[in-house]
């Protein structure tokens, strides 16, 4: 019998404690909930306590997560956090992962005349038709692409953005047809950061360095703050030689094996079609003969051109407001980027003149030309090898400044 008692003593404890843990569990859960959380304990406290002094219920935590989508329309939240987590270096790079960005964008892998700038589209319906905010305002869009540049918002500035995937011509006017993306920026803090970041590729390029850091300042008792941040961002760019399933470029998608073609038609040897004859000939690396032309003879312009974008962006921000009563705030940011870009593709292809040129549509070599051997006219298909590579670099300062007062 004593063993019996024992044993039940024993079990009686075990049920005590676990009944005293519970509502330590619960009040771990509860403080790590966000303010929406808490909203919801108010209305729960408020809502479930009656005139007649009834039984008050109040949620003290749990770990379901709340739904982003609490309005009509569908707003995607990301936090700080989250793009610091991807280990993007750049705004554009983190938003090009999203499932509801769209394709038809302007991304930092697109070395074709686009002048470094990554512009973000939704639903592939244009980057021109999406509205871009800053802290809930419009800003100036590049003059280049029309659009804004997420490549010179730094990654690290970012508090938050909100998405709205449907279209916000309703509110905002034509050109939030596609949506709107809120991004919004550090305000109010009273703390400091710096960060240092550095990475490369298993490959061994694309070296990437980041250094940022802001720091606020408080002052009258909370009612004025002044935030500052700095920032520079370096990106080594990728060859597209240094990546296998790259180059050689394909240049066809058949449907029967080995009907794959590879390169361009358009070497630096030139390639001549005969006007009278319709032979296709191709020229000697020396220009002094001349064979048919075959797939040994097509170019391979991606060894000599870039999958990735170098970049380099300098980043200077600062942020003021004070409110002088509840009904009278005044604030001020300025926000000034320095972007450079470089992008590197093959020589130039020359087939002839388009629109609205009015120079020949093709280059024809006449018969009676002394450096004509063919005792015919050709047309002519070259790549201008003799001025090197093509080159691109840009510089994009772009700059805003507000001073606003809200009354």
């Amino acid at each position: 019998m004593g063993l019996y008692s024992k044993r039940f003593a024993l079990m009686a404890g075990f049920a005590v404690g676990g009944t005293l843990a519970s509502p330590a569990f619960a009040q771990t859960a509860a403080s790590s909930q966000t303010g929406t959380l808490s909203a919801v304990n108010a209305a729960s406290s408020s809502g479930m306590s009656d005139s007649s002094g009834g039984e008050s219920v109040v949620v003290t935590g749990s770990f379901l997560r709340s739904s982003n989508n609490t309005s009509a329309n569908p707003v995607q939240t990301i936090t700080a956090r989250e793009i610091q987590q991807s280990g993007s270096t750049t705004l554009g790079d983190y938003l090009q992962r999203l499932p509801s960005i769209g394709s038809s964008g302007t991304t930092n892998n697109q070395t074709n005349a686009t002048d470094g700038l990554s512009c973000t589209d939704l639903r592939n319906l244009g980057s021109n038709r999406v509205l871009v905010l800053i802290d809930g305002k419009r800003t100036t869009s590049s003059g280049v692409g029309e659009c804004v540049d997420m490549n010179t918002i730094p990654a690290s500035l970012v508090q938050s953005i909100e998405i709205l995937k449907d279209g916000g011509s309703e509110l905002y006017g034509a050109d939030a047809v596609a949506g709107v993306i809120n991004i919004k920026l550090r305000h109010d803090t009273t703390d400091g950061n710096i960060t240092i970041r550095g990475g490369i590729t298993g490959h061994g390029d694309n070296d990437t360095g980041l250094i940022s850091g802001y720091k606020g300042f408080g002052f009258d008792h909370g009612k004025g703050n002044l935030t500052l941040f700095g920032s520079y961002m370096s990106q080594g760019g990728v060859m597209q030689r240094s990546r296998g399933w790259a180059q050689p470029v394909q240049a066809n998608n058949p449907t029967t094996p080995g009907a794959a073609s590879y390169g361009s038609g358009i070497p630096p040897n030139g390639q001549y079609f005969g006007l009278d004859s319709g032979s296709d000939l191709a020229g000697s690396a020396n220009g002094t003969s001349f064979h048919d032309f075959t797939s040994a003879d097509r170019y391979n312009y991606g060894a000599q051109q870039q999958l990735l974008n170098q970049l380099q962006n300098s980043t200077l921000s600062g942020d003021l407001h004070y409110e002088i009563n509840k009904h009278f705030n005044l604030y001020a940011n300025v926000l000034y980027s320095h972007r450079t870009s470089s992008a590197q593709m093959a020589p130039e292809p020359v087939t002839g003149a388009v629109p609205p040129s009015n120079l020949p549509a093709s280059v024809i070599i006449p018969a009676d030309n002394p450096y004509n051997p063919f005792g015919e006219d050709v047309q002519m298909y070259k790549r201008l090898s003799e001025f090197g590579n093509r080159r691109t670099e840009a510089v994009y300062r772009p700059r805003f400044l507000r001073h606003l007062v809200e009354a």
